[in-house]
Formats: C-alpha cells, sequence, structure tokens
C-alpha cells in the first residue's frame, strides 16, 4: 500500500496545482493501491475532492470521533436564531443584525455553502466551522479577538475534543472523544494527529507499506517523529522553499529519509545546494523524477492570423516596466499582434493599464477620456456590430473632417487589441494558450504550472529562469537584463520556421513525459531501486 500525504488545506489552496493528485493518477495506471492520509483540518474536503475519485483517510475524522462519509451541507434555514434578528443579504453571505447592531456574520463559500458564522459583542468572540456532511464541525472562542480554544464535535453535536491555545496550551480528550488513545491530554493537536496517524499505519503493519509526503512545513511538524519507526520519501517541488523550518526539524527529517525526489533536475541542483550549504551528507537519497505526466493538447495559434502575447507578471519593476513598454509598441506597430496581460490583484492589473493608457495617448496625441474619444469609440463599434445609428453618425461629422480623426481611430484600434485579465483555474489558461503565439513570464519566479501548460499546447515560452523543459531558442526563450529584448520577442514573432522548430521541439519532450514512460521510471522507485 502506498500511503499519499498531500498539504492541502481549507482555504486559498488550488487542487488544480496539487502534484499528490496528479502522482494518483500514475499510481492508478501502474494498478497500484495507493490512499491518502489527511492531516489539515478540511471540513468541506468532499466538495474539493468531488471531481476526483480518491481514496482517503483524514486523522481529524479520526480524533472527532465521525463516523458518517457523506451529507448535505446545511441551510440558513437549518439553524436557530434569536427572535427578532434581521437579515441583510450580501454578495458573500448574510449580516444578522439585533437592535440595528451587528450580531453575527454568516459566510458562504465558493460552492455557495455556509462554511463559518462569526458571532460578534463588542468585538469578534466565536466563530462556528460547518461540515459540508451537514452539523457543526467546531467552535472558536475569542477572548479581545485573540483565539482562546477550539471545541470539536461529531456528527451528533457532542463534544469530543478541545485545543486550548492560552493561557496554557493543550488539547483535551473529552468525554464523547476518540476511546484508545495513550493519553487524556495533550500539549498539541500534532501530538494527537501523529498518534492517530500511528494507529492507522499499525492496523495494516503486516502489509508492505510505502509512505510518500510533499514536504511541507505542516506536514514535517507532525512527521518529523515518525521517522525515528518510518521510512518515509519526501517530494520537493519546482519553486519550492525549504528554508522555514527550524534545522533540527529539517535535518533530522532529511538524514532519516528513505528518499528525496525533486520534480525537476534543476529543483534537485538547488536542493543540493542548499544542503550542501548546511553539510548534509544526503546526496545518495536525492533523485529528480516528474511528480506528473505530460499530454499533447495542441492548440491553434499557428493556423490564425491574430498573434496573441500571453503576458503574465505579478509584481512592477523598472525592467519589467521597460519590457511591457516595448511589447505596446509592437501593438501599437503590427495590426496582427494582440496582448494579453494577467495579473494576480486587481491593484496591480489597474496600475499597467494606466501605463498602458499613458503610453497609448502620448504616442497618438489623444485623450482617451475625451468626449470625442468617446464618440468615436461607440462609432466604430456599432458600425462593426452594424447596428450604426443615425445620431452616432452625426455625433462625429465634424470630427471625420480632422486629422484627429485617424488618430483616434487608430488609437481605439490598439486598445481593442490590448486586454487585462486575472486569470487562476488552469483549464481558463489552456484555453487561452491554445490561441497564443508566444508565452511570457516577466517574474524572476516561475510558474510551473503555466510552463508545463504552455509545452503541452507547444507554444514557445519567454522566461528568465532554466529548468528542464525550456531550452533557449530551441522551444522558448532565456532572457535577462542585459539582452536585447526586442530581438528575443521577434524571433518567434517575425520568424514562423522559429516558431514551428519550437513546436516540434516541444512534441519530442512530450513524448518523453507521456504517462506510461513516467510510470516505468516511477515503478522504479516503488521498487527501491535507483532511476
Amino acid at each position: 500500500m502506498i500511503y499519499l500525504f498531500p498539504a492541502w488545506q481549507q482555504e486559498n489552496y488550488n487542487m488544480e496545482y496539487d502534484p499528490i493528485l496528479k502522482l494518483v493518477k500514475i499510481f492508478q495506471h501502474m494498478k497500484e493501491d495507493a490512499q491518502l492520509l489527511l492531516m489539515s483540518y478540511m471540513p468541506f474536503l468532499r466538495y474539493k475532492i468531488e471531481n476526483f475519485s480518491l481514496p482517503y483517510w483524514s486523522a481529524f475524522d479520526t480524533i472527532q470521533k465521525i463516523d458518517i462519509l457523506t451529507g448535505v451541507p446545511l441551510m440558513l434555514s437549518d439553524l436557530s436564531f434569536p427572535e427578532e434578528s434581521e437579515f441583510l443579504y450580501t454578495p458573500k453571505g448574510v449580516v444578522i443584525l439585533q437592535e440595528k447592531k451587528k450580531f453575527a456574520n454568516v459566510q458562504y463559500n465558493e460552492y455557495g455553502c455556509i462554511e463559518k458564522i462569526y458571532y460578534y459583542q463588542t468585538s469578534l468572540f466565536k466563530v462556528e466551522n460547518f461540515d459540508d456532511r451537514g452539523f457543526l464541525s467546531s467552535v472558536e472562542e475569542y477572548q479581545e479577538e485573540k483565539l482562546k480554544k477550539r471545541s470539536y464535535y461529531n456528527e451528533f453535536g457532542e463534544h469530543t475534543l478541545t485545543e486550548y491555545f492560552f493561557p496554557i496550551s493543550k488539547v483535551v480528550i473529552e468525554k464523547f472523544g476518540v476511546k484508545g488513545f495513550s493519553k487524556e491530554v495533550y500539549s498539541s493537536i500534532n501530538e494527537v494527529l501523529l498518534e492517530a496517524l500511528q494507529q492507522k499505519l499499525q492496523q495494516k503493519k503486516e502489509e508492505k507499506q510505502k509512505l510518500i509526503s510533499v514536504y511541507q512545513p505542516y506536514l514535517v511538524q507532525i512527521l518529523h517523529s515518525l521517522v525515528q519507526q518510518e521510512k518515509i520519501t519526501w517530494l520537493i517541488q519546482q519553486n519550492q522553499s525549504f528554508f522555514s523550518l527550524e534545522e533540527n526539524e529539517h535535518f533530522n527529517v532529511l538524514e532519516k529519509s528513505e528518499r528525496i525526489l525533486c520534480d525537476t533536475k534543476c529543483m534537485r541542483e538547488k536542493f543540493l545546494h542548499w544542503a550542501n550549504e548546511n553539510l548534509l551528507s544526503i546526496e545518495e537519497k536525492v533523485e529528480s523524477i516528474p511528480f506528473y505526466d505530460l499530454e499533447l493538447d495542441l492548440g491553434e495559434s499557428n493556423f490564425v492570423q491574430e498573434m496573441l502575447l500571453y503576458v503574465k507578471v505579478n509584481s512592477l519593476n523598472a525592467f519589467k516596466e521597460r519590457f511591457i513598454d516595448l511589447l505596446l509598441k509592437k501593438l501599437i506597430e503590427n495590426e496582427s499582434y494582440y496582448l494579453l496581460i494577467t495579473t494576480d490583484s486587481l491593484e496591480l492589473e489597474e496600475m499597467i493599464q494606466q501605463k498602458a493608457i499613458q503610453l497609448i495617448d502620448t504616442y497618438f496625441d489623444i485623450d482617451s477620456t475625451s468626449s470625442d474619444f468617446k464618440k468615436t469609440l461607440r462609432y466604430v463599434e456599432t458600425k462593426r456590430m452594424q447596428k450604426l445609428l443615425k445620431q452616432d453618425e452625426e455625433a462625429v461629422e465634424h470630427l471625420r473632417k480632422t486629422p484627429l480623426w485617424k488618430q483616434l481611430v487608430a488609437a481605439i484600434n490598439v486598445y481593442e487589441r490590448l486586454e487585462y485579465r486575472r486569470v487562476f483555474h488552469l483549464y481558463q489558461i489552456r484555453e487561452l494558450f491554445k490561441k497564443t503565439r508566444l508565452y511570457i513570464e516577466l517574474d524572476e519566479a516561475t510558474n510551473f504550472q503555466m510552463q508545463l501548460l504552455a509545452l503541452s499546447v507547444g507554444i514557445p515560452q519567454m522566461t528568465r529562469n532554466q529548468f528542464d523543459f525550456v531550452f533557449h531558442k530551441e522551444n522558448g526563450i532565456l532572457y535577462d537584463e542585459e539582452c536585447d529584448l526586442e530581438q528575443e520577442v521577434d524571433y518567434y514573432l517575425k520568424h514562423l520556421a522559429n516558431w514551428n522548430q519550437s513546436l516540434i521541439r516541444n512534441i519530442e519532450l512530450l513524448e518523453e513525459y507521456d504517462l506510461e514512460k513516467i510510470s516505468e521510471r516511477w515503478q522504479v522507485v516503488l521498487n527501491g531501486e535507483k532511476n
């Protein structure tokens, strides 16, 4: 049996990027028995994994003494509130008033279900967390907005466990709590979770077991005591930081590991450099092996005249601003170019947008906030849609006789080929990449998942970091602040032969990382051999 420890969290965690899910797919293809061991508190777990067929064991279900596997989330009508409560409905939930003062705030999650209820007196003093199987999962009590304790419940509403945070940190197994544990009072929740896990592993001790975990601080803190009895294989991901733990936790876990697997050769080199700096003799344990397979899913950008440049940027500096200015100037000069700029924040998007407006308006000597621009824009749009009205024609009649007209129309043409988006889901990115001619990554840190998507769609990419799948002027451009940016951009946009060669190289790489070949490599790992 293969036991996998994912680093899932209830909030702010995108399952699409998870390496464990991709490993499960590989093991299922290999006909290997695998089970997920979940160590995080995730009362809305089932909604998060509903699109995946995954056998799992939840440590929190065990210590909360929860036995049911399915259920239906609670609705507002299932809950009771004081009489004369006033309900104010908002886009994100329901605010409940008592005597015109805020009494509670019902928070709905991304699935449209009640996830939490915040209760207030003079300030926040209680939070209820609900399980997607239809019951109250825990209650958090606050003192002066500082978390004092968290009480856990099972599906019958029975109080099973209490976690105290101050004045003394401890965890107490309550009257209706789980039986058969070694103590009634523990120093931390991690200690309780570890005992639940040890009992779980002991039940199947006669079977051959292999433990594989993502190397993540929360999991290391729970599992570092387990490495005295069990050999664990740790997974290190591209761009992962492994510097955030105490040295003794790091060193003990790594030295006693069975293997340390990095998802790229570049990451293996980076990790070994860190290990050598810290005098860790673990080189023989460290290997590189993909945690994923790559599938060919070619786009259509080479069949259309429009050339879309997909730019990802999450911060600005002088160099990035200079690069964006260059792309905007190329957009102005070439009517077949389209520019899509994606960011993670509205604030950054608006900042880039204002700089672009200033550049474009200055170039054409127009004011895009003026009434002349707005009238011209309406004329152009309605004429294109064949919905032009006489009043729209009359509104621009005087403008069409002036030199300003051509400048306004030209500026509108540029603005129509410039788009801003905040894209978070891989399926959205994949669809956009299918129409993209060149992917440009402006940030210093590589977005590994997006690079893999660009590879699978077959498009070249510009990146500032070397990694296993991008080779300079074979299927992409490795650039820095000293290079000739315009020349590098033009390499794929103005030379179709280079673009076609990049496509061929991407297909060759995809063949090396198909499901069958990756499965063969993982079989070597499971057999205890070296790749």
